[in-house]
């Protein structure tokens, strides 16, 4: 078989064709991660699976839940990383980071001190040691606002199972706790791969998001291996002592308290840690989302997990190490307490596990896009009970009936059609119409523009007016070259393809318009044609 491999030219040739022929052609894997960097929660998961599962084809394991390669200490920070990296550390070169890899992978002179390879541990301050500050874009979810203020923090934590004792302290061959609950796929210098996952990758989590800030952490709850419950409890309780920084800590920090969780208690339910600190506790999913929170699956499947999931009975004991001091409470390799939550997170427990439970992936909205939302104007939203009232925005209704509206603090409400009063089901129906006719509208002013530009040959402003590039061509001189030089080249085939769409824009057949929402249109001409554009910067451009 002939090894074929994507050049630039391919790219730019890939491009135009687009422009001229039937359909999108292949999109190399540079131009899905660029792309995939300016997308949502869900986006950014998947491309961090495609990272670990690279990871696994060149390591044959996954990334250790924190590992390193020297001592270091509270008391020497400077000396080495303490084996307390995360994960993500590891998968720098598979998240397109290779240059922030190799600072990290190398002797650092910095200040006149030689910081050794792999760094400091990853608690110092970025002044210190400059790449614990240059946290991957893609560990930051776009629904987050805290991540443009706090550079440090990662908006996604990876999977340590079920259990309690001992869950973030290294391994000692000593003692049973820590090898006996460590459950999930990942775990403190522990190496797992897939080979050890005998529940399956499509029933096992590996990573979930989190909240940037905000999430408040009780300490030194007492009772939690017997009962998880306690969590809830204290922080009920005025006399609970928190965490000051709550999870806030360095991307590339592994402790448990800053890089792990467990599916003890449904997301957005409370977090802790035990009487032994921040090794031992119970560190719950959060995101912005308010009903849930995106896990990624070992498969590389992007999920919803609604706080409603079936999570057993949180004050049922976790699975301990089998000694007599934790006698009568679930044994070494017992199905998790915790229901479906539970089962998928852990790795070998073979528990029956129904994933019904499950939603597919919620839309994130782009910054691009919130920018726009803000000319969609307040109204009042009515529940037809008469017990519920919200001034927000409509910013779409999905297929399954739920309307999505953004309140004037900026949070995502959704709502069924039919939990609205009849006059603002309506109202909601009538406004996406109306929408819909408007973006037709403007669709076909814009590229009816696009088409008197090519008929003037003005190339530099079809260009730059209506044609939107990938981030990785855009940036790129000599592709942009290229792609003109195709341009001009072919203008009379562009006229040719924009004259059939705008034909079919006229139509008064929906039909025409496979798909239009969220600032993203595909029109097919009755010629078979089909063109991609994107709503960017106020105006529709050609995109595919």
């Amino acid at each position: 078989m002939r090894n074929e491999k994507w050049t630039l030219s391919d790219l730019v040739v890939g491009l135009v064709l687009g422009l001229l022929m039937l359909a999108l052609l292949g999109i190399s894997l540079p131009r899905m991660v660029a792309e995939s960097r300016q997308a949502g929660c869900s986006d950014n998961l998947k491309q961090i699976a495609l990272a670990i599962h690279n990871y696994h084809a060149a390591f044959n394991q996954l990334p250790m839940g924190s590992g390193g390669s020297s001592s270091g200490s509270e008391a020497e920070p400077m000396l080495g990383n303490a084996n307390r990296l995360s994960p993500f550390v590891a998968l720098t070169p598979f998240l397109e980071e290779q240059a922030l890899w190799e600072q990290i992978s190398n002797p650092l002179q910095h200040n006149g001190e030689i910081i050794p390879a792999m760094g400091p541990a990853p608690w110092v301050s970025m002044q210190q040691y400059p790449p614990w500050g240059k946290r991957p874009a893609v560990l930051v979810c776009s629904d987050d606002a805290a991540g443009a203020q706090l550079p440090l923090p990662s908006s996604y934590v990876v999977c340590y199972g079920d259990a309690i004792l001992d869950i973030g302290s290294a391994p000692d061959q000593a003692h049973l706790g820590g090898r006996a609950t460590r459950r999930g796929v990942f775990a403190r210098q522990t190496k797992i791969g897939f080979r050890d996952i005998l529940d399956g990758t499509a029933n096992t989590l590996m990573i979930s998001e989190i909240k940037i800030n905000g999430v408040k952490v009780a300490k030194d709850v007492r009772g939690l291996i017997a009962d998880p419950s306690q969590c809830i409890a204290a922080h009920g309780d005025a006399s609970t002592q928190y965490w000051p920084d709550g999870r806030i800590a360095c991307w590339a920090d592994g402790l448990l308290l800053s890089a792990g969780f467990q599916t003890i208690l449904p997301p957005n339910a409370p977090s802790c840690t035990s009487e032994k600190g921040p090794h031992e506790g119970i560190l719950s999913v959060s995101s912005h989302h308010r009903d849930g929170a995106h896990v990624l699956f070992v498969d590389g499947r992007v999920m919803f997990a609604p706080d409603s999931i079936d999570a057993g009975d949180a004050s049922s004991p976790t699975v301990a190490d089998g000694t007599d001091q934790y006698r009568g409470l679930p044994a070494p390799g017992s199905p998790s307490p915790y229901g479906v939550w539970g089962a998928l997170g852990t790795r070998a427990s073979m528990e029956d596990i129904r994933e019904d439970r499950l939603l597919p992936p919620r839309k994130s909205f782009t910054k691009e896009m919130l920018k726009s939302f803000a000319a969609i104007p307040l109204e009042d939203w009515t529940a037809a009970s008469g017990r519920g009232n919200i001034r927000a925005r409509q910013l779409e209704i999905r297929k399954d009936g739920i309307v999505v509206l953004l309140t004037e603090s900026g949070d995502v409400r959704e709502i069924g059609l039919s939990k609205l009063t009849s006059e603002h089901a309506y109202r909601a129906v009538s406004h996406v119409r109306e929408r819909r006719a408007e973006a037709v509208k403007a669709l076909h002013r814009d590229l009816d523009q696009a088409l008197v530009y090519l008929e003037q040959r003005k190339f530099e402003e079809f260009m730059e007016e209506c044609v939107l590039l990938p981030p990785h061509l855009a940036a790129d001189a000599n592709a942009r070259a290229e792609v003109m030089s195709e341009l001009i080249q072919n203008r009379g085939k562009f006229i040719e393809m924009l004259d059939a769409v705008l034909i079919e824009l006229r139509s008064p057949n929906d039909a025409i318009v496979a798909k239009l929402s969220d600032g993203e249109a595909i029109i097919a001409s009755g010629r078979g044609q089909r063109l991609q554009v994107k709503l960017f910067d106020g105006k529709w451009r050609i995109a595919n």
